[in-house]
């Protein structure tokens, strides 16, 4: 046996056959080599058995009569040291096989082998199929090449283990298709949100002008159980809005760098998502203390979370007394770092898997439930962002699993995980009237921002930006634009640029509204410009929040 690189080394070469082997022979064999198969050739009077493997070919060179001491030579180290396993056979008995054969057949030696009967599959034809072992599957391919062993008919089988490229090719399968949801995911937020966003203002003002008339003397008894309905619609509009928030937070898992950031927003997030599962199974219990911000993006530290507590839910036996069973989310923050812990009251990991806990395709579940990358990922996430996780777990009691990141020095700093209760008040006083233009391809948003902020500003609306282009050429004179970032046509993205270009004053004075940012070129422009953004779907109060940072201190244009 030999393999010959294409640059002409010959690598494990039987001395027997150096004579054949001339320069002149080895590219008449490259020429012929292919990798779909064994293929005889031959050289002078010589036979030879040859197959490309990568950039190489390997070769079984026939000679006749058989070379002495041939039985001796199949212990010989280029057999050994071949990765593919090899197996001689007569019939369907196994004479001989290498180490590496008896390991992919699920057997600790070689010796095992000899005589046993070549397994089912192995039996007929080649190529790629599934091979059943001792203590699971594997996908091999094989090749077949027959030679004279002992003056008799004989074959070796060559057989090379793909399970794990397949394994890889599958989980690669599946991150495209997670991508693809992810995209799916931001789209689908940005169609809800829009009508999100009115349907919201209107059921809060309903609600409110019903409490009014409740007050009222003489008032009908059917304003209140209207005003109870109004209240009971908020809160779904509520509940859609969180959800509408964690699929945007799901689609922009590699969105934008890393910022300062709220690892308490993240975290419900994940406990938003994964709260039904766990709670199914177990009492959850989550205490979320005040933290500083850590430099971190939001959607990749939601996917750390989130797998986290879908372990801690499957580690809890099926069929667990559910009063008994516990799952526990804490955040803190100490010196310099910032904690978050998820405790279980499951099976616990086993010492001896401690150790390759986050491996790639590692895992303790059984067939058919999870990957094996999970934990990985987020180790090498948790990794990448200066921090890291540790394991703490008993057999039979559970396991707690702690992120552990550094706090953010420098740059931008979230002030507090739990913001000043907003004012009654749902308007905004001010001294002078604003001048603001409405962008937005929404008819129902464009009506309820000029209706909402009407009382205290002169509102121009246009329909995409086009329109907003035209009208700003005879007409550049507003305090604030408003501009949906997704549009047909003429989008937010080109609608600044033309600004900038044109009316260089009004540019950082733009405030972009979006129902989520699933574009690259959108993720890339909110990345490169300071402009206040308003995220879909919004209160009127935030928006003259927003206004009012963005004209505050500025010279009003319109009295």
């Amino acid at each position: 046996m030999f393999r010959a690189r294409d640059d002409g080394v010959l690598e494990h070469v039987d001395e027997s056959v150096l004579a054949v082997l001339v320069p002149g022979a080895l590219a008449q064999l490259r020429a012929v080599a292919s990798a779909d198969g064994p293929v005889e050739a031959c050289v002078g009077d010589v036979r030879v058995i040859v197959r490309r493997d990568g950039d190489a070919i390997v070769g079984l060179v026939m000679l006749d009569p058989p070379p002495p001491r041939f039985e001796a030579r199949w212990e010989n180290r280029i057999l050994e040291r071949a990765q593919d396993g090899v197996v001689l056979v007569r019939g369907a008995t196994i004479l001989r096989a290498t180490a590496r054969a008896a390991t992919l057949l699920g057997r600790a030696s070689e010796d095992e082998l000899v005589g046993e009967p070549l397994p089912e599959a192995l039996r007929h034809g080649a190529g790629e199929l599934r091979l059943k072992v001792p203590g699971g599957e594997r996908t091999v391919e094989s090749a077949r090449i027959p030679i004279r062993h002992e003056g008799e008919d004989a074959e070796l089988i060559l057989i090379r283990d793909l399970t794990e490229q397949r394994i890889l090719q599958a989980k690669l399968t599946q991150s495209d298709r997670l991508a693809t949801v992810g995209t799916l995911a931001a789209s689908v937020a940005h169609e809800i949100n829009n009508p999100l966003t009115y349907v919201m203002h209107y059921i809060d003002r309903l609600r409110r002008d019903l409490a009014d008339l409740c007050e009222e003397e003489n008032a009908p008894p059917r304003f209140e159980k209207l005003r109870e309905g109004a209240e009971t619609a908020a809160e779904g509009c509520r509940r859609v809005r969180d959800i509408v928030r964690d699929l945007k937070t799901f689609g922009r898992v590699d969105d934008g760098d890393d910022v300062p950031m709220d690892v308490n927003r993240a975290l419900r997030s994940a406990v938003q998502m994964a709260g039904h599962r766990m709670r199914v199974v177990a009492r959850l219990e989550v205490e979320l203390g005040p933290l500083p911000a850590v430099r971190a993006n939001d959607g990749r530290l939601c996917q750390v979370f989130l797998n986290i507590l879908m372990n801690a839910a499957q580690a809890i036996r099926p069929g667990s007394d559910r009063s008994k069973a516990k799952i526990e989310v804490r955040s803190w923050a100490k010196g310099p770092e910032v904690f978050v812990s998820v405790s279980d009251t499951g099976e616990g990991i086993a010492a001896e898997h401690l150790g390759r806990l986050f491996e790639p395709f590692f895992t303790t579940k059984p067939d058919g439930v999870g990957t094996g990358l999970g934990l990985w990922i987020c180790r090498e996430i948790v990794n990448e962002l200066g921090g890291h996780i540790d394991v703490d777990s008993v057999v039979g009691e559970g396991t707690t699993m702690t992120v552990v990141l550094p706090r953010a020095t420098g740059g931008r700093v979230y002030v507090s995980s739990h913001p000043p209760p907003e004012p009654v008040s749902g308007q905004l006083t001010v001294g002078t009237l604003r001048r603001v233009l409405v962008v937005d391809d929404e008819p129902a948003v464009l009506g309820l921002l000029a209706e909402a902020l009407g009382e205290h500003a002169d509102v121009i609306t246009a329909a995409d930006g086009n329109e907003a282009r035209e009208l700003l050429e005879h007409d550049s004179e507003f305090d604030a634009i408003l501009c949906d970032l997704m549009m047909p046509g003429m989008g937010g993205v080109e609608l600044f640029d033309w600004v900038d270009r044109s009316r260089p004053s009004l540019a950082p004075r733009m405030i972009f509204m979006t129902g989520a940012a699933y574009s690259e070129d959108a993720r890339e422009f909110l990345a490169r410009v300071d402009n206040e953004r308003l995220d879909k779907p919004f209160r009127v109060r935030d928006v003259e929040r927003v206004l009012d940072r963005v004209i505050d201190g500025a010279l009003r244009v319109h009295a």
